[in-house]
């Protein structure tokens, strides 16, 4: 048997190892290997991997950037600059190339001009260095023009005048045209009746192209603009452009807005809730059906989070407001079904918490 030492080059650390020997021949060998640590001589030394699915989704002068998390980094920089960047690792040589360091997704990129395009990537790092950058992504951040009320208000949509047949016929009529006299059976058609003043009266207001009437409305995409084709049958809001607000419009589709959902009315404000927050969750049922959540209040926040149409300023209407989108002309529903397809004959919260 023979023992031989063995040293690692550079010198790191020294083993040993042993033979067998027989008759001038190697009968086993025990080798042992030594992995070194320290000195440089070993441990791990690699850079992250390269993000996967980073996304850019604009906001009102700002940018949210996610990806998927690398599971070596330990931090992440973000490159932005107006042009495509093609050197990740020198950000500043971009045109606005800024580098905001030390991100977590979702990060949003603030103080960003409107309607001007912006690049994206990010890069992975970890105490051996920078990773591999992202892929380039691109969002431009654009202004919403939030509603302000106007104070006034809309008409009844009523434009067809009612006889007085109590002294005569007796066969009372509700749609005859305001400028007679009188019906074919005689019937005084008396003046002062609804249909005779207010928008729905005036020929500037009450053409149909933008809702029945004296109602004029405006179709709205999800980022809270007016959408460019009014015919469409896909949007997310509608502007009253009489009254000034803004309304969410029910969907079809499973989700956030959709128009089967129930809820019960809560509020726990106590200089608004008249004294009582109402119902935390009974009978109620809605999108996503976790405790608590389907209730008016939480329904609120969450439409705020998800900047329904651009906006996060929504809130129940009080009943007046509600009142404003009935046309009087029409029931199940009372509403121009053209700009509130999905609204269903029921009753509706308003955020008054006594409605008489």
């Amino acid at each position: 048997m023979e023992s031989f030492a063995l040293t690692t080059k550079p010198s790191v650390a020294t083993s040993n190892f042993t033979r067998f020997v027989s008759g001038g021949v190697i009968t086993s060998l025990f080798l042992f290997i030594l992995t070194a640590c320290g000195g440089g001589g070993g441990g791990n030394s690699a850079v992250p991997g390269q993000p996967q699915n980073p996304l850019a989704v604009a906001g009102d002068t700002q940018v949210t950037i996610t990806w998927d998390n690398v599971s070596d980094a330990t931090a992440y920089d973000i490159c932005t600059a107006t042009e495509t960047i093609t050197q990740p690792a020198n950000c500043s040589v971009h045109q606005n190339g800024i580098l905001s360091v030390n991100s977590t997704s979702p990060a949003v990129i603030s103080g960003l001009t409107n309607d001007t395009p912006y690049f994206f990537v990010v890069i992975p790092k970890n105490a051996n260095g920078d990773g591999i950058a992202s892929a380039v992504v691109s969002a431009t951040p654009f202004g919403v023009v939030l509603p302000t009320p106007t104070g006034q208000l809309n008409d009844t949509g009523i434009t067809l005048c009612g006889d007085y047949a109590f002294d005569s016929s007796g066969n009372h009529q509700n749609d005859l045209g305001c400028a007679l006299a009188a019906d074919a059976e005689g019937d005084p058609i008396p003046d002062g009746q609804d249909a005779d003043s207010g928008r729905d009266t005036q020929a500037a207001n009450n053409s149909d192209s933008d809702g029945q009437k004296g109602f004029s409305f405006s179709k709205i995409d999800s980022d809270g603009f007016a959408l460019s084709d009014q015919s469409a049958t896909a949007f997310s809001c509608v502007k009253d452009n009489v009254t000034g607000l803004i309304w969410e419009v029910k969907q079809t589709a499973v989700g956030l807005h959709n128009q089967d959902d129930v809820y019960t009315w809560f509020n726990t404000d106590i200089t608004t809730n008249g004294g009582d927050s109402g119902t935390l969750n009974d009978n109620a049922s809605c999108e996503g059906s976790a405790t608590n959540i389907c209730n008016t209040q939480a329904y609120v926040a969450r439409v705020n989070i998800a900047s329904l149409c651009g906006a996060n300023d929504w809130r129940l209407p009080t009943r007046k407001e509600l009142r404003l989108l009935v046309s009087y002309d029409r029931s199940s529903p009372a509403v121009d079904t053209d700009y509130f397809p999905n609204v269903a004959s029921s009753f509706y919260w308003s955020s008054s918490p006594y409605a008489p």
